[in-house]
C-alpha cells in the first residue's frame, strides 16, 4: 500500500467501526469510481482546480443522492474533495481494499494461465494455496497466452511459476551457465 492510500484506509475503516461496514463503504467508493469511468468529465471535473469547491460539493451531493450512498460515504468523499485526493480515489481503493483483506485474513492471488481456467480448477488452485498459506485466497485470474501452458502466480512478493515458458526460460538459464 502506498503512502498516500495508508492514512486514508486506516480513518475509514478506524470510523466504519466494524469490517462489514468498512466493506459496503468501500463498495460504494468503487460503485463512484465507477462513475467517473463511465463519465470522464465527472472525474475531470472533481480534480479540476477552477472548478470552484461549491460546485464540487453540489455535485458530489447530487450523485451521493442518487445513488443512494451511507452518510459515512458522503463524509469520506467529502473529505477527499476538501484534501484534493479525490483524483487519487484508486489508490484509496487499493488501499482500502488490502487492509480489509489483511484485517480478514484473506490473501489475493494474480494467477495468470496459458488460458482461462475453468471454475473448477480455479477453485482447486484456491485450495491448494489455502492449504499451503493457511489463509483465505481469493483469485484475480488472467490469461497469458506467452506462457505456451500452465500457470504463474503472484500473491504479493512471492512468485510461483508452473509455465512451459517458464521451465523453458529456467533451462535457458542453466545452459547458457554451463
Amino acid at each position: 500500500m502506498n503512502r498516500l492510500a495508508r492514512p486514508y484506509a486506516n480513518a475509514l475503516l478506524g470510523a466504519a467501526g466494524s469490517l462489514d461496514e468498512a466493506g459496503r463503504i468501500r463498495d460504494e467508493l468503487a460503485a463512484f469510481r465507477q462513475m467517473t469511468q463511465e463519465v470522464p468529465a465527472l472525474g475531470r471535473m472533481a480534480v479540476n482546480p477552477a472548478v470552484p469547491p461549491e460546485v464540487k460539493e453540489k455535485v458530489l451531493d447530487s450523485i451521493s443522492n442518487q445513488a443512494g450512498f451511507t452518510p459515512m460515504t458522503r463524509r469520506f468523499l467529502q473529505a477527499l474533495l476538501t484534501r484534493h485526493r479525490l483524483g487519487r480515489l484508486d489508490e484509496i481503493l487499493d488501499g482500502v481494499t488490502e487492509l480489509l483483506n489483511e484485517k480478514r485474513g484473506i490473501v489475493v492471488a494474480k494467477v495468470q494461465s496459458a488460458e482461462a481456467l475453468s471454475h473448477e480448477a480455479q477453485q482447486r488452485l484456491a485450495s491448494v494455496l489455502e492449504a499451503k498459506l493457511g489463509k483465505q485466497v481469493e483469485l484475480e485470474a488472467a490469461v497469458d497466452e506467452s506462457l505456451l501452458a500452465g500457470f504463474v502466480v503472484r500473491i504479493g512478493s512471492n512468485y510461483y511459476d508452473a509455465s512451459v515458458k517458464g521451465q523453458l526460460d529456467r533451462l535457458t538459464a542453466d545452459l547458457a551457465r554451463v
